[in-house]
């Protein structure tokens, strides 16, 4: 087993496109506030920069020892070790296409047949967990493969966290053609440890030291 924590320091695994959280050269102020938190306790962390899928299947065999940005719902609680406090709390909602609405005001209204676009991986809170079937999730890649599907009327809705759809409308001119629908679950995310790692209950611990320390400066 490949042991990534040592004197030299500790491999946060940061997935390569989710911002403003993290980006794919390592920035994001999640990965910053991470790097932060384990400074105070004396840990230098290397940032390595992955699909965040590859990233949960590293923290699932114990070949990692912590990724970030993974949302704590029912299925995680049972796959990965979190420590007490999120980084952040994110909220998402459902996104149609201008010429193409959709007409409910909430989640629950969804239609079952509804074709939803989301990205592998990715957890959007326990609604879509409990409704990947029904709802049709179709999971892709990447965000331009999605706007791509939507705008041809191939899908009905994007489930988007509203920090990316934000930059979604700026980088890609999509004012007025990418609209925001029902919220969809505000999820808390958080570093995952590794439940197999035999050195991630120390960083966990150390990890819950420096977070506490940097929310009290």
């Amino acid at each position: 087993m490949n042991l990534l924590a040592n004197d030299a320091g500790i491999t946060l695994y940061a997935e390569d496109g989710w911002p403003p959280y993290s980006y794919a050269d390592g920035s994001g102020i999640s990965n910053q506030k991470v790097i932060e938190a384990f400074a105070l306790e004396g840990v230098k962390v290397n940032i390595k920069v992955l699909p965040f899928a590859r990233i949960l299947n590293l923290l699932k065999t114990g070949n990692a020892i912590l990724g970030v940005n993974v949302a704590k719902t029912d299925e995680t609680k049972e796959q990965f070790l979190f420590h007490k406090s999120p980084l952040y709390t994110v909220k998402s909602h459902f996104y149609y296409w201008h010429n193409k609405p959709l007409i409910v005001g909430t989640k629950e209204e969804l239609n079952k047949n509804t074709r939803i676009g989301a990205i592998i991986g990715y957890d959007y809170g326990d609604f879509i967990d409990k409704n990947e079937v029904g709802l049709k999730i179709e999971r892709v890649k990447n965000h331009e493969q999605n706007l791509k599907k939507l705008s041809s009327h191939r899908l009905d809705a994007l489930i988007l966290f509203d920090d990316i759809a934000g930059e979604l409308v700026t980088t890609n001119n999509l004012e007025n053609k990418l609209i925001k629908g029902p919220p969809g679950d505000s999820i808390e995310i958080f570093v995952a440890f590794s439940k197999v790692h035999p050195s991630s209950l120390k960083y966990l611990e150390i990890l819950n030291r420096g977070l506490t320390k940097l929310d009290n400066q």
